[in-house]
């Protein structure tokens, strides 16, 4: 590694400040086993830090002219910047590149994210040993994809194709609202392949609703020309279907089962009267109830 840095520390009004540029010349992940082939950077930057507390700070971070080198190919990212402000009523994080735009804003700390997420889908899973809290979470989260040939053309081997439009997401607590978003016209890596995958998740106060939604899924030699798989959660059951259609919108598989769970059981069946395999309608004669761990009844 070959770097070099300047800088310096000051307070002003009880302001911790930290003021820096840095050079870094010759940096070869591969050496710190940080990766498992020959990975070098190069890149110049600057750091500014404004922190009263560990809970109140405001930083920068900008770097420009970054020369990434791998044994096949090499990548160029002319600028990185990544903005930080933390206060007692929130957090809001940005990060711009020539690559990809993100963001993440509201009262909601990076610690509190999985706390949060937790939090609300255990209104409706009922999910053990979770922890109720009583703070009202609030966070947007977006994604914007601006330079897919990144990822194509340098950093993942087998990765031939991906698109990106659309990654939102949108959470109140106080509400009852865990809104998701993600629409990518392709993508493709190795075997599998993909085009128009969009994925929709919303919550009510009663209820929680996913569904997933593809055209020409291959993975193999299997090739499915559109599928859909549409779920509702409500407290202590959910209901799941999947269906797949041909290239004329014909209905050739249709599957759905309602679950029923309580703490560690489950009771799982098949939906009887909406079976559909290979374009022909079947019905399930009986109760075939399938029950995992003890409980229900």
């Amino acid at each position: 590694m070959q770097a070099s840095a300047n800088g310096r520390y000051y307070e002003e009004d009880s302001i911790h400040n930290i003021e820096a540029t840095f050079d870094i010349d010759y940096f070869n992940l591969h050496a710190l086993n940080l990766m498992q082939e020959e990975f070098i950077t190069s890149l110049a930057g600057e750091l500014e830090l404004h922190a009263k507390s560990a809970t109140e700070a405001k930083g920068m971070l900008a770097v420009q002219d970054i020369q990434l080198t791998r044994p096949a190919n090499s990548y160029t990212i002319d600028t990185l910047t990544f903005l930080a402000d933390i206060d007692a009523s929130g957090s809001d994080f940005f990060f711009r590149s020539d690559v990809l735009d993100a963001s993440l804003t509201g009262n909601t700390r990076l610690s509190e994210l999985g706390d949060a997420l937790a939090d609300h889908i255990d209104r409706y899973l009922d999910l053990p040993d979770s922890i109720v809290s009583d703070k009202d979470f609030i966070f947007d989260f977006g994604l914007d994809l601006k330079e897919p040939a990144f990822f194509t053309g340098f950093l993942i081997d087998g990765l031939h194709e991906f698109q990106l439009d659309t990654f939102k997401i949108h959470y109140h607590d106080a509400n009852d609202v865990l809104q998701m978003k993600i629409t990518m016209p392709s993508f493709a890596y190795d075997n599998i392949a993909v085009s128009d995958f969009q994925a929709f998740f919303d919550t009510t106060p009663e209820a929680a609703f996913a569904e997933f939604q593809a055209s020409d899924l291959t993975v193999g030699v299997i090739a499915l020309p559109k599928i859909n798989l549409a779920s509702k959660f409500e407290p202590h059951r959910a209901m799941i279907n999947l269906s797949a259609s041909d290239v004329n919108d014909s209905l050739n598989y249709n599957i759905g089962c309602k679950i029923l769970f309580q703490d560690s059981s489950y009771q799982i069946a098949l939906s009887p009267d909406d079976l559909i395999i290979n374009y022909q309608p079947w019905k399930i004669a009986g109760n075939k109830t399938l029950f995992l761990g003890s409980g229900l009844q």
